[in-house]
């Protein structure tokens, strides 16, 4: 049975973390493999094991009353530090050498940028002693497939310095390189690699050989309808229009972009899903714009996607966004959505083809791909204009949003099929 380990930075929960397990978890993946999980330990926000930990518990009870053959995940913690210092660096690539000599995986797949740019290095490596005589299984020597997801860039993160962005941008094409294969989770994100002229030159046309687009997916059959807040009586948020945002508390995520403006606007509130660094000084910007009625920090529930019915509007107000799942999940839960125009949310919705003369009777049917509500904006100024000039009537019940591409199911056949 093929073995995969997954590598990433983070155990916290985030867009990254989500994709990781909605990959470990699907049954066409634990029905053909063995699956371990090894990420590094964010503080006491340890979600992605916790989540791990209840679909194994759940497993064994499946498994109990219908003998289901599911393989069990395995969850490994690792002491990686999200600071550059260069000597906890150097230790840490012993320890991914032993973790692969160790486990002698089949693959392995990296996310985020940092454990990446290390595994994949470590990696080459390892095939390097294999093809000289190491690393031996019984049936001969042993090599690893490197499959890396580009979700973002820390190029594009532009309050960095510019030295800063050039390095982390050769060390992503560096990653790129020296894996075998490499998924862009959009085409904004594969086309951001390359900002540069030059490297763009250089580096795209062979490296666009070896990459595909599979974008992150949601389970589209998994609706649940809440009450609104706004027809909630008994809810502070009775007769409002609430704006809702998923994201970590991160600069990245642009959240001050919204409450800076936020008593220009009026009979509408703001709620933020998520936890993490930015949260003090979301905090302090709530409390010197007076906002404690109106912007509310949300704790992230177990499923922010579960909870989004309950709002009327959902904003993407990120400065840098790879592909952003909380988009797709958006509307799936039926919200228009109001999203900056920056990863891959442009690729989210595309007009529909003209039906072909031969469909005949079929000419006036209603299309498997349904129409929704995305508005796309550049500056916090257009973001604002939209707002104000929003209708509280047009806070309708909108349609089912159906998209194959954009399904769960998707997303793990087509990377399924770069593991063999």
């Amino acid at each position: 049975m093929y073995k995969i380990l997954y590598f990433i930075t983070k155990s916290n929960w985030g867009g990254t973390q989500k994709y990781v397990y909605d990959l470990a978890t699907s049954e066409a993946l634990l029905s053909q493999f063995e699956v371990k999980i090894y990420a590094g330990i964010s503080g006491n926000s340890n979600i992605l094991f916790e989540k791990i930990e209840g679909f194994n518990y759940k497993q064994i009870n499946i498994s109990n009353i219908e003998n289901n053959n599911l393989n069990k995940i395995e969850t490994k913690k690792l002491n990686l530090h999200n600071d550059f210092n260069i000597f906890k660096s150097i230790k840490n690539l012993f320890e991914f050498y032993k973790i692969l000599k160790d486990e002698k995986p089949d693959v392995i797949h990296v996310n985020s940028s940092k454990i990446s740019v290390m595994m994949t290095l470590v990696a080459r490596v390892y095939n390097m002693v294999a093809a000289v005589g190491g690393h031996h299984r019984k049936n001969g020597k042993h090599f690893i497939k490197i499959i890396f997801t580009g979700h973002g860039w820390p190029h594009s993160e532009i309050h960095r310095s510019l030295l800063w962005r050039l390095f982390t941008q050769l060390s992503m094409i560096m990653t790129v390189t020296l894996s075998h294969q490499t998924i862009f989770v959009s085409r904004a994100t594969r086309d951001a690699l390359f900002a540069n002229k030059f490297l763009n030159k250089v580096f795209k046309k062979y490296l666009d050989q070896k990459s595909v687009i599979i974008h992150n997916g949601v389970n589209q059959s998994n609706k649940i309808t809440l009450p609104k807040l706004r027809e909630t009586i008994d809810s502070p948020h009775y007769g409002k229009i609430n704006l809702v945002s998923i994201g970590d508390y991160h600069p990245n995520k642009g959240h001050d972009t919204v409450i800076k403006y936020m008593n220009s606007l009026d009979n509408m509130n703001y709620h933020i899903i998520g936890n993490g660094e930015w949260r003090a000084h979301l905090e302090n910007m709530i409390s010197q714009h007076n906002l404690h009625d109106r912007v509310h920090l949300v704790h992230i529930p177990e499923n922010a996607a579960h909870v989004l019915s309950r709002y009327d509007i959902y904003l993407q107000p990120s400065r840098k966004e790879g592909f952003s799942i909380a988009i797709p999940e958006a509307l799936n839960a039926g919200l228009p959505v109001i999203a900056r125009d920056v990863g891959g949310a442009r690729e989210l919705i595309q007009p529909l083809p003209p039906l072909a003369p031969s469909q005949g009777k079929d000419l006036n049917a209603t299309p498997t791909q349904s129409k929704v509500a995305l508005t796309l904006y550049n500056d916090d100024y257009e973001l604002i204009q939209i707002l104000k000039n929003f209708k509280r009537e047009s806070l309708v019940n909108y349609h089912e949003w159906i998209d194959d591409r954009f399904s769960v199911e998707h997303m793990v056949e087509e990377t399924v099929k770069l593991y063999k």
